[in-house]
């Protein structure tokens, strides 16, 4: 199977591999329900379910919590995502 996002651990950042390791989750899953539907060989669908499961959301939950604890405790850190401000007239 050719995969677009699979080389998620070839990322520079952890950011950019739990960013990656999502969008190749996805492609996964959309092979599982198109397997499905297709009503193919189930052991394609059930293998593919494995990978998820033992490969693919062990590995997010581990860059997640990499991402958690660098954030709590690195004050320089920040949120990529922030509530900003209206912007003021000018005076």
């Amino acid at each position: 199977m050719a995969w677009s996002y699979s080389d998620y651990e070839s990322q520079t950042s952890n950011t950019a591999r739990l960013t990656r390791l999502r969008s190749h989750i996805d492609e996964v899953n959309a092979k599982v329900s198109l397997a499905m539907a297709a009503g193919s060989n189930s052991q394609d669908a059930s293998s593919l379910v494995r990978y998820l499961n033992d490969v693919l959301h062990p590995r997010r939950q581990e860059l997640e919590a990499k991402l958690a604890e660098i954030e709590s405790t690195d004050p320089r850190v920040t949120s990529a995502f922030t509530i900003g401000r209206p912007a003021r007239s000018p005076s």
